[in-house]
């Protein structure tokens, strides 16, 4: 049973290497080559820049959520004889309760989430234009083929 999960693992993984042209194929042209090591460094570059700009604002908003925390408990108060949960501001004026610590944690949870989908819109912009001026030098590489093609001479 284990050696029969390793080949099937082992294939599944010879098969993604391929899939991803790690492999000595003549088949695949310079172009091709040019694609794929355009798109790992890209994906580098994301990986490296989404984890420091997601590191840095979880800390802020974290940060930012436990000064509203302190602030807000220190100044909002529950109003007195009331039978439902009416906040008031320092001055008196009926306001939302004060932020609570799982509202800080949801925030950075948030922020966490969306910094990394953000940060990689650029990169799939790249990725984008550079894969479309290649599909055009690809295209254009084929047409050059059939030409050639089509000059031999038939028998």
């Amino acid at each position: 049973m284990n050696v029969r999960f390793a080949r099937r693992a082992w294939i599944s993984g010879d098969r993604l290497r391929r899939r991803w042209g790690f492999d000595r194929n003549r088949l695949r042209r310079g172009i091709d080559r040019l694609q794929q090591l355009v798109a790992l460094t890209l994906l580098l570059l994301y990986v490296a820049t989404a984890t420091v700009l997601t590191a840095q604002a979880c800390h802020r908003v974290y940060a930012a959520g436990l000064r509203t925390e302190k602030t807000q408990a220190a100044t909002r108060h529950r109003a007195p004889e009331s039978d439902y949960r009416t906040w008031l501001d320092s001055r008196g004026n009926p306001t939302n309760p004060p932020q609570t610590r799982s509202d800080t944690l949801a925030d950075t949870l948030m922020a966490g989430s969306f910094v990394p989908l953000l940060t990689g819109i650029p990169f799939l912009t790249a990725y984008g234009l550079v894969r479309r001026r290649l599909d055009v030098r690809r295209e254009q590489a084929w047409d050059r083929e059939w030409q050639h093609l089509d000059r031999r001479p038939t028998p």
